[in-house]
């Protein structure tokens, strides 16, 4: 049975009101690579802080190759390496410099240290940078060369917090390989990361600092209307990322029952009727009636929207007459009419409702800026041509119109005319795509 190299029983630390690490207890034996998985801000940190000495527990205690870390803090500290999550270099220090620096403050001699920062250089790869500055870096290496100083005194367990976050993949890879190696050689490692593939894929074993359990019995329970709950362990407050992921599982698991008692409720109702649930639960419309009422309720929508503005407006400027009022009332029905319709088509080719959302963003601005709604578009420019393939160009020429007196519903057959075409064009492309497009439905 492989020894035990470090053993943490009920870990518990404070801030004030703020309990960073709640009875945190784990065993990690000889040459193993043992992760603790969890959120920003579940106390992962801390507790390597605890174990490295740093801090000291409010309560429990931690032994590493025997030490306790609060009787015998100081042969503990001669077993261990940290490498922390922020990056602890001199900037305008070359890296043989730093390794150089680090060594000697672990205690090792001129030339013990300079052996043992070109070997740990050469280790993560960067023995030809030895003489630049670590400033000069990219973020990868400078990770590269954390961790290198990390093994100066050659420790027997290393603490890794979160040693990959934020650099390129050939770094990234490097220290991965860095580390198996380590391993092999014998060193015990602690891994900390809130990645759970890096967690799957690259440690022996890991602690996850948040849990969910569903008992035994959970889903028959809900089906048959009887109470029954989810099981949620955490160590401390698990981070802001921790309690979202409480307050989700929870709106989830009432937003569960609530359905299943809506459900029981229905089944109540319907018992003796020969009406299913099932029966209830799909629609009988057809494909027309689909789309149509989606065209429907994004023209009524849009033209709701146009008639609060054109409200306002006349309220605080007087722009209308009685008259002018109801044309552009009708200018603006037809106008939404046109672009509901031009929603559908790109509703029903978009595969996803992230792809039409984007579509239709793209496709707004850009029928904004060619219809002349910030900066006018005069005729002979070279943005004109385009212009005339918005159908807010037409829309607004017609509101202009009509609000300068310059002419009535008669006069605008033209602009009339290309929005009536688009809607008739529009309403027949979405009605063909919606048909057939998956999801289009």
């Amino acid at each position: 049975m492989p020894e035990e190299f470090l053993v943490a029983q009920d870990l518990h630390k404070s801030f004030s009101a703020d309990k960073a690490v709640d009875g945190v207890s784990f065993t990690i034996h000889t040459g193993e690579i043992f992760g603790l998985l969890g959120p920003n801000g579940a106390g992962k940190t801390t507790t390597i802080r605890m174990l490295s000495t740093v801090l000291e527990p409010d309560r429990g205690d931690a032994t590493i190759g025997g030490h306790s870390i609060r009787r015998d803090a100081d042969a503990a500290r001669k077993l261990i390496g940290v490498c922390p999550q922020e990056l602890a270099l001199y900037q305008d220090l070359s890296a043989l410099a730093n390794m150089i620096f680090f060594g000697r403050m672990v205690g090792l001699t001129g030339k013990e240290v300079r052996v043992q920062a070109m070997a740990h250089l050469e280790l993560v790869g960067l023995t030809e940078k030895a003489k630049s500055k670590v400033g000069k870096f990219s973020g990868g290496m400078k990770r590269r060369i954390n961790l290198a100083i990390a093994l100066m005194g050659h420790p027997e367990l290393l603490f890794l917090d979160e040693p990959i976050v934020g650099i390129d993949p050939q770094s990234r890879n490097n220290i991965y390989q860095t580390i198996e190696d380590l391993r092999d050689k014998g060193i015990t490692i602690l891994y900390t990361t809130h990645y759970m593939e890096e967690a799957e894929e690259r440690l022996d074993r890991s602690d996850l600092l948040l849990v969910l359990r569903v008992p035994k019995g959970f889903s028959n329970r809900l089906a048959s209307g009887d109470p029954a709950e989810l099981i949620l362990s955490q160590r401390g407050d698990a981070g802001q990322e921790g309690q979202i992921v409480v307050s989700l599982v929870r709106a989830v698991a009432e937003e569960m029952g609530q359905e299943f008692k809506v459900r029981e409720q229905v089944a109540r109702a319907l018992a003796g009727r020969n009406i299913s649930q099932e029966r209830l639960l799909t629609t009988q419309l057809t494909v027309g009636e689909l789309f149509t009422g989606k065209f429907l309720a994004g023209l009524a929508r849009g033209f709701l929207q146009t008639l609060i503005l054109l409200s306002l407006s006349q309220v605080a400027f007087h722009l209308f007459t009685p008259l002018t009022f109801a044309e552009i009332l009708i200018v603006a029905l037809i106008f939404a009419a046109a672009v509901s319709a031009l929603g559908l088509v790109i509703a029903s080719i978009a595969r996803t409702e992230d792809g039409a959302i984007w579509i239709a963003v793209f496709f707004t601005m850009v029928m904004v800026m060619l219809g002349g709604t910030f900066f006018s578009i005069s005729q002979g420019s070279l943005l004109y041509p385009l212009s005339r393939i918005s159908i807010n160009t037409y829309a607004n020429d017609a509101f202009k119109a009509i609000i300068a007196g310059e002419g009535s519903l008669a006069h605008l057959r033209g602009e009339l005319g290309i929005m009536a075409g688009i809607i008739i064009g529009g309403l027949g492309v979405g009605r063909v795509f919606f048909r057939i497009m998956p999801g289009g439905r």
